[in-house]
């Protein structure tokens, strides 16, 4: 990648690593109710052969009841890392969404290189991980854009599932 801003130039590159197939989460009823559901499983924090990205949509605006409802959408991510972290096995808890029987979950699993994982576990420390008993000092994310560009350039390989919850 290359962007030329202001008479000045930025240079990027990765490489797109294959994803493996993905074994598709679960969900289970909220209080023993067959018309209430949570996301009970995603994936493993920790896998020393592999890292992943998980973006799961939640849907429910098509349903009966729904049409008028403020909030009929949820998107949640998960990942999986090589590496621990304190901050990640101490991290607040997330905030659960219950969804109706009758949703479309779209999952989708994103293969990580090991830079762009680092980038994200970094994110993750400054970002949603913070509030935990063991939080990071505040610093600069990994970059892997010359010339002292911000962010991070990167390509991954993508599977997807339709979950319709039963």
């Amino acid at each position: 990648m290359e962007i030329i801003y202001d008479e000045k130039s930025y240079n990027s590159e990765t490489t797109i690593i294959p994803v493996l197939p993905l074994s598709p989460l679960t969900y289970a009823p909220v209080n023993n109710n067959d018309t209430l559901y949570k996301i009970s499983w995603v994936a493993p924090d920790y896998n020393a052969d592999t890292e992943n990205m998980y973006e799961i949509k939640i849907d429910w605006s098509h349903l009966s009841g729904y049409q008028n409802a403020d909030s009929t959408k949820a998107k949640l991510f998960y990942y999986t890392f090589k590496t621990l972290d304190v901050i990640m096995l101490f991290q607040p808890d997330k905030e659960e969404v219950f969804f109706p029987k009758g949703s479309i979950i779209i999952e989708r699993k994103y293969s990580l290189t090991d830079d762009y994982a680092e980038y994200l576990q970094a994110l993750n420390a400054e970002t949603v991980w913070q509030g935990s008993l063991f939080d990071e000092a505040r610093g600069n994310l990994p970059s892997n854009i010359s010339n002292g560009g911000l962010g991070f350039f990167a390509a991954c390989s993508v599977v997807t599932d339709t979950i319709i919850v039963e």
